[in-house]
């Protein structure tokens, strides 16, 4: 297992990961499109770091500003 986890770079949340995952837990509720506690983390990380996200339930982050979706139709 640590083998296999050193080929990976953790990323801890800061303070700017935060206001954005407040930015993006707000907006989508104000939408009527609610994320999960969890989700708006991923989706906070994503657009924080400026990379897609790739996701097979692409529409549950629909709402979110400024974040790149990735999905299986996008790849092909």
């Amino acid at each position: 297992m640590r083998r296999f986890l050193r080929r990976f770079t953790p990323l801890l949340p800061d303070a700017e990961t935060a206001r954005l995952w407040a930015r993006i837990k707000s907006g989508c509720e104000k939408k009527g499109r609610p994320l999960t506690f969890a989700d708006a983390w991923i989706a906070a990380s994503a657009v924080q770091l400026n990379i897609p996200l790739a996701k097979h339930n692409a529409a549950d982050y629909a709402p979110v500003d400024n974040l790149v979706l990735l999905t299986a139709a996008t790849i092909v």
